[in-house]
């Protein structure tokens, strides 16, 4: 009678936990088999799928089947993303509980069943300071509409909320941060601010005005400091700091893909990346990395940055969402970004700081994204950590390589 051999695998539960795992009957007859041995091995609770490091590649591919797997092989753990997220609001004082726990479907939607569930989950805290600032806050509202002021209890909230989210989510998704803003601003109105839940965002959402109507009822939000504080008011991150920040750390990695790039877009991008080769401000390194990343992407730059003559109209008349790059003579260029034919903000710096601003007011207006940059802007979106849900299969394979 046949008896099968022992194996044991590499197991990479994280990039710095390395693990062997000793199978005494062999390598399982499913992948579904595999899971569970792994998973009851490791004492692991998330939800996960496995990768094996292919031998003629030399890279992680998704395991499909335990054909492709032998004895002393490496197998890689890939967390899943739950369905649902829960987000925990917490008093300005540690001691108070302004919140408890909430479910937050991914997939909900904003209809009057679903936001009555919603307010039934929360309950008001009992004591503290944040409690008689609330109440005293909410008391005034009623009287004679006044809202809260107390920038401290506002920006407490705000950084409570985006602390404790880590511990389930790194970044939660639009509408799940809105839905518990909403929820909150329910049970205390005196939180509203001007414009926000019922003026903007009411626009925005319901009537889906055209840009220049938008600029012309709004003109406040064009400018970069309210389009940073309306995006990080709908999802608790940091635009500039969070687009940056991930920008540079994925950097050294992505020029050593964008450099072993073939065919014709590998000519396109080792044509950008000469630019480098010389003296260069990160800045300008920010630029040629964005623009390369373009093409390595399969799509068009010039989708995405347009040379112009400044001034001309003419130039971006036409054009939905394009970031405008104006010729100064010999000094450094101008940035505008455009929506609609109409420019929208100007003086952006440089072409980094004008993706990130983009991002904002895609955000603020509830725009689409162009087709013919769904992956780069779904880059922006999701590998600058901008936003949490689920990678497309191109992106997903670039997001592998740059952990790699």
């Amino acid at each position: 009678m046949f008896s099968p051999s022992p194996a044991v695998l590499r197991v990479i539960l994280q990039d710095h936990d390395v693990r062997k795992l000793f199978l005494p009957s062999g390598i399982p007859n499913t992948v579904d088999d595999l899971l569970t041995i792994v998973k009851e091995t490791f004492q692991l609770d998330e939800h996960f799928s496995l990768m094996y490091m292919d031998t003629d590649f030399g890279q992680f591919f998704t395991l499909t089947s335990t054909d492709d797997i032998k004895n002393k092989d490496s197998i890689k753990i890939i967390k899943k993303e739950d369905p649902s997220v829960i987000l925990t609001l917490t008093p300005v004082c540690d001691s108070d509980m302004l919140l408890p726990a909430r479910d937050v479907d991914q997939h909900s939607t904003d209809d009057q069943s679903s936001f009555s569930s919603r307010k039934t989950m929360l309950s008001a805290p009992s004591e503290g300071r944040s409690e008689k600032v609330l109440q005293a806050g909410n008391q005034a509202y009623f009287e004679d509409g006044t809202l809260l002021q107390n920038h401290s209890v506002k920006s407490d909230i705000l950084q409570k909320l985006a602390e404790s989210k880590f511990k389930y989510t790194a970044y939660p998704t639009n509408p799940q941060i809105q839905s518990v803003i909403e929820a909150l601003i329910e049970m205390y109105p005196c939180l509203k601010e001007p414009g926000c839940c019922s003026g903007i965002r009411h626009e925005v959402v319901n009537l889906n005005p055209p840009i220049k109507d938008f600029q012309e009822r709004w003109p406040a939000l064009f400018t970069e400091a309210q389009i940073k504080d309306e995006f990080q008011r709908n999802t608790a991150v940091p635009l500039e700091q969070t687009f940056m920040y991930k920008l540079d750390g994925y950097t050294p990695k992505l020029l050593e893909l964008l450099k072993a790039k073939g065919g014709v877009a590998g000519v396109k991008i080792k044509s950008k990346l000469s630019a480098l080769n010389q003296g260069h401000t990160i800045e300008k390194r920010r630029d040629v990395v964005i623009r390369s990343l373009i093409e390595y992407l399969g799509e068009v730059e010039e989708n995405l940055f347009k040379d112009c003559n400044d001034g001309n109209q003419e130039d971006f008349v036409e054009e939905v969402m394009v970031i405008l790059v104006h010729a100064n003579g010999d000094g450094e260029p101008g940035i505008s970004i455009v929506l609609e034919g109409t420019k929208v903000l100007t003086k952006c710096e440089n072409t980094g700081k004008a993706c990130a601003l983009l991002m904002g007011l895609i955000y603020s207006l509830n725009l689409q994204y162009p087709s013919t940059l769904k992956y780069t802007f779904e880059v922006f979106q999701k590998r600058m950590d901008l936003d949490g849900l689920k990678l497309s299969p191109k992106v997903r394979s670039l997001k592998n390589m740059l952990l790699m």
